[in-house]
C-alpha cells in the first residue's frame, strides 16, 4: 500500500504542476493576446502618419517642381532679354563706328 501511496502523491504532484503551468502559459497568452493588440494599433498609426507625410511630401515635390519651372522660364526670358539687348548694343556700336567713319 506504501507504494500505491507514493504513486498516487506523485500523480497529485505532476497534476498540480501541470495545472500551475497551464496558468502560466494562460496568462502568457493573455499578454501575447495584450501585446499583438498593442502592436496592431500601434502599426496603424504609424501607417496613417506615413500615407499623411507621403501626402504631405508629394504636394510640397508639386510646389517645388512648379517653382523650378517658373526659375526656369524666368531665367530663359532674361537670357533673351539679354541676347537682344547684346544685339542692339552691337548695332549702336556699329553705328557710331559708322559715324566716327563719316565724320572722321
Amino acid at each position: 500500500m506504501e507504494n500505491d501511496d507514493l504513486t498516487v502523491r506523485v500523480l497529485i504532484d505532476i497534476r498540480d504542476r501541470l495545472d500551475q503551468t497551464n496558468a502560466r502559459l494562460d496568462q502568457t497568452n493573455a499578454r501575447l493576446d495584450h501585446l499583438r493588440e498593442d502592436l496592431g494599433q500601434r502599426i496603424d498609426e504609424t501607417n496613417n502618419r506615413v500615407t499623411a507625410l507621403d501626402l504631405h511630401l508629394s504636394t510640397e515635390i508639386t510646389a517645388v517642381a512648379g517653382a523650378v519651372q517658373d526659375v526656369g522660364r524666368l531665367f530663359r526670358s532674361r537670357q533673351k532679354d539679354q541676347r537682344e539687348l547684346s544685339d542692339r548694343v552691337g548695332r549702336v556700336e556699329r553705328d557710331l563706328e559708322d559715324l566716327k567713319n563719316k565724320v572722321g
